[in-house]
C-alpha cells in the first residue's frame, strides 16, 4: 500500500515507520502470512521460464522476495520515490521506477507476463477509476493479472464498524460486491480465473487471478 492512499506520497521516515508497524499486530501478521501464501500458490501455477512480473504499486517491497522466486524478472513501481527506494533495498538487481498508476504506466502494451497490483483497489472509490486502472493493467499484460480487493462480507463489515468506534479510525476503504467486480473486470476485457479469500468468511480481503479475455483456457 502507498499509491492512492489519500493521495499522500510517503517520505522516507514515513516509509520506515509504516514498514515497522503495519504488520506488527497478531491479526495483521496472520493476514500477511495468508496473503503471501496465496500469492506463492498462484505464481507456482502460472510462472514459466523467463517470467516477468510488474509489482505496482510496490510499496516498501513486501512481496519482492516472493515475486522473484524461480528467477522471475521483476519490475517494481510506486508513486512514492521513498517507497521505491525502500523496495530496491530488498533486491537492487530488479528494475525500479516511479510512476502514477492512475495516470498510466510507462511500459509498452503486451509486455509483462504478469501484473501484480496489490492493496490498491480498495482505495479506488468509483467504478470509473477502477475500470480505468484495470484497462491499463490489461494493456501492458501479456496474459496474467493479480489484484486484491475487498468484496462484501457482513462479518468483516461489522468488525470494521466496531473498530472505528472504539479506535476512532477514519480510514475509508472501498468494499464492492462480487457482481460489481465481475462487471468491471469484464468491461476491461479480462476474466476472473479464481478468487482466493484471505480469511474465508471473516475478512473481506480477496486475491483475484485475472486473465486477458483474448487468451483462452483457464489455469
Amino acid at each position: 500500500m502507498s499509491e492512492g492512499t489519500k493521495n499522500h506520497i510517503f517520505g522516507r521516515e514515513e516509509v520506515e515507520k509504516y514498514e515497522r508497524k503495519r504488520y506488527k499486530g497478531l491479526d495483521q501478521k496472520i493476514v500477511n502470512w495468508r496473503e503471501k501464501s496465496i500469492v506463492q500458490k498462484i505464481l507456482k501455477n502460472i510462472s514459466e521460464e523467463n517470467f516477468s512480473i510488474l509489482d505496482i504499486p510496490c510499496g516498501y517491497g513486501r512481496f519482492i522476495n516472493i515475486l522473484e522466486n524461480n528467477g522471475n524478472k521483476i519490475f517494481a513501481s510506486d508513486l512514492s520515490f521513498s517507497m521505491v527506494e525502500k523496495a530496491r533495498e530488498k533486491n537492487y538487481k530488479n528494475f525500479y521506477f516511479v510512476s502514477n498508476l492512475k495516470l498510466g504506466i510507462p511500459i509498452k502494451s503486451n509486455t509483462i507476463d504478469c501484473v501484480f497490483c496489490f492493496r490498491f483497489f480498495h482505495h479506488l472509490h468509483y467504478r470509473e477509476e477502477r475500470v480505468k486502472v484495470l484497462k491499463e493493467l490489461e494493456r501492458i499484460s501479456k496474459k496474467w493479472i493479480i489484484i486484491s480487493c475487498y468484496i462484501e462480507n457482513k462479518i468483516h463489515s461489522i468488525q470494521r464498524k466496531i473498530r472505528k468506534k472504539l479506535m476512532k479510525k477514519k480510514t475509508k476503504i472501498k468494499i464492492i460486491s462480487l457482481e460489481d467486480l465481475e462487471s468491471e473486470v469484464n468491461y476491461a476485457k479480462l476474466k476472473i480465473i479464481k478468487i482466493f479469500p484471505v480469511l474465508k468468511g471473516i475478512h473481506s480481503q480477496h486475491i483475484i487471478l485475472l486473465k486477458k479475455a483474448t487468451n483462452g483456457s483457464s489455469m
